[in-house]
């Protein structure tokens, strides 16, 4: 009877050994296989992150900028000096205060014309203006009396 259970021992052994190790074998073969298809997915995602990729925003034009010196060489304060595109527009603040016999330096802003329309406005209330000034030909402001 030793025998008989030594005989279905090793035969159960035997057996237990074949499926553990068809088991590693079939463990093998779908860890390799469903690698390559989780790598697929992951691989197709990377593709469509790339083609989702928002845009640039095209960059606004940058406006050109002149430097111009303003003068006041009047006996009152300068409160304000204002532009406006010649021929009408929004008027803009461009320089002031500017004290009598001083001097201040202005960054216009522009587009492609450079000819402004100019409004100065004085400490006494009175004001002077002048049209057509072209500032990127002249870029000196003297105020006189």
């Amino acid at each position: 009877m030793r025998e008989r259970t030594r005989a279905a021992r090793t035969i159960a052994g035997l057996a237990l050994g074949a499926m553990l190790a068809a088991g590693a074998a079939l463990a093998q073969t779908d860890e390799g296989a469903t690698a390559p298809a989780a790598a697929a997915p992951a691989a197709a995602d990377a593709a469509k992150t790339k083609m989702k990729a928002p845009r640039k925003a095209k960059a606004k034009p940058k406006m050109a900028s002149v430097a111009v010196v303003v003068s006041n060489r009047r006996a009152v304060a300068l409160v304000e000096l204002q532009a406006a595109e010649a021929g009408g527009g929004e008027t803009t603040k461009i320089a002031g205060p500017i004290a009598p016999g001083k001097k201040a330096t202005a960054h216009v802003k522009h587009g492609k014309s450079c000819v402004f329309d100019l409004r100065g406005l004085y400490d006494d209330g009175s004001q002077t203006d002048v049209p057509g000034v072209d500032l990127c030909a002249d870029k000196t402001i003297n105020l006189v009396e």
